[in-house]
């Protein structure tokens, strides 16, 4: 059986796409958003008459040999599991992970010095309330 290493392995030199894939799944802790897999592994999401290969072949790959599974979460996120992280752990990773999805979109669209204004005038008004 081929293990998740092995394939960093192999795709390191041969299959520079996957590789990147593999790499950010495993940085990120063995999870990984659907959107941020098309994002890191510069695939598209309809096939084309380039010879660039989408990311569903490429997940196809990945599940054959068994290295990640696919799965969604309440809000209907799709997150690519590595096939190491014990089954346990997926919920608390998927919370974790959307979470930080959350966060990078709101400070993407407030800006951090916003955030950072918001975050301190709601921890006033709830220090007033707590006396």
């Amino acid at each position: 059986m081929v293990t998740f290493e092995d394939l960093l392995g192999i795709t390191r030199t041969r299959r520079q796409q996957l590789f990147r894939l593999l790499s950010a799944i495993k940085a990120c802790g063995g999870i990984l958003s659907y959107y941020e897999a098309l994002k890191i592994g510069a695939a598209p999401l309809l096939p084309s008459k380039t010879k660039t290969i989408g990311l569903d072949r490429l997940l196809k790959e990945l599940q054959f040999f068994e290295a990640i599974s696919i799965s969604a979460d309440r809000y209907e996120v799709k997150y690519l599991i590595a096939d190491y992280v014990e089954p346990v752990r997926i919920a608390a990773l998927k919370a974790c992970h959307y979470s930080l999805i959350a966060a990078k979109a709101s400070a993407s669209l407030l800006g951090a010095r916003e955030i950072e204004w918001s975050w301190n005038a709601a921890m006033r008004s709830w220090k007033q309330h707590e006396i």
